[in-house]
């Protein structure tokens, strides 16, 4: 029996509209917040911030890494599923099989500590109508979340990915630098897939497209790419060469503008906007990477 048209629009807004309304989510982490995870996120980022290396405080880039599901896909609770990761799946079969994320949201209000047992509750705060960009048609899907310790709310995380049907030709973004970043970069990382895929482990960050290359290519990457939790950590690391290590940050606002690939290499600029407020540019070779501000207090 054949499936109309109007049959399948209406399975893609029925599923559109079960995802606005589902009930927020509660997911914990496998293992309380641990030294070693932070030892490894320095080495692969190559962070010597005193305050990291020498296990006094936690990165604030790891804020999201913590509740991570990791490589199965599984939580202790058991059945549960970032809302996120719900809605990629629920749409990829309307044909949705791309993913990317384009932006990400970080207020950080306490200190976490080593042994803190962090939980996640996470909703889905809105879904875009349907989008055609420059990689396919999608949707915007924005996951609103707060990380718990057993002393409460540690900080929020507002989290964009765009779902989508991926284009057979996808153009690169173009974009430039601002007048005031043309200068010598305060940071540069080279992308080979090696940085590419221990950066996403590092991250806790198991999605196919940034581990498999067969996989990214299947859901309209070039190759494996660099996921916004690595851009949002050399953006950290950018942050503090620039403003000085003793300065700490107290939210970030990333949006996307291109992939990163293998191949590339990504400079950071630097740009202070006001005593306590930073943009950073993220340039690859012929095109932006992302932008963004950073509020810090000294």
């Amino acid at each position: 029996m054949e499936t109309s048209v109007m049959q399948v629009i209406g399975n893609e807004e029925r599923i559109l509209r079960e995802l606005r309304e589902a009930i927020p989510i509660m997911m914990s982490s496998w293992e309380p917040v641990d030294p070693y995870s932070v030892h490894q996120w320095c080495q692969v980022f190559d962070i010597r911030n005193d305050r990291y290396v020498r296990r006094r405080e936690i990165p604030g880039a790891m804020l999201h890494s913590w509740t991570m599901p990791g490589y199965r896909e599984t939580y202790p609770e058991g059945d549960v599923v970032d809302p996120l990761r719900a809605s990629a799946r629920a749409l990829s079969s309307r044909g949705y099989v791309g993913t990317m994320a384009v932006r990400l949201q970080q207020s950080y209000r306490a200190v976490i500590n080593y042994g803190d047992r962090l939980r996640r509750r996470a909703r889905i705060e809105s879904i875009s109508p349907l989008k055609d960009t420059t990689v396919g048609k999608g949707y915007f899907v924005t996951e609103a979340s707060d990380t718990l310790s057993e002393h409460g709310v540690v900080g929020s995380t507002k989290l964009t990915l765009f779902v989508f049907k991926p284009n057979a030709q996808q153009k690169q973004t173009s974009g430039s630098l601002s007048a005031e970043a043309h200068c010598a970069p305060t940071l540069t990382q080279d992308l080979t897939t090696r940085f590419i895929v221990a950066a996403s482990m590092a991250t806790r960050d198991f999605e196919d497209v940034h581990l498999d290359p067969d996989s990214a290519r299947s859901k309209g990457g070039e190759n494996v790419y660099v996921n916004i939790m690595t851009t949002l950590s050399l953006i950290q690391k950018a942050t503090e060469a620039a403003v000085g290590e003793g300065n700490r940050i107290q939210s970030v606002d990333v949006s996307l503008l291109s992939p990163a690939y293998p191949g590339d290499m990504i400079e950071f600029y630097v740009t202070a906007e006001a005593p306590n407020r930073a943009l950073i540019q993220a340039q690859l070779s012929n095109h932006m990477h992302a932008k963004a501000t950073v509020q810090f207090s000294n």
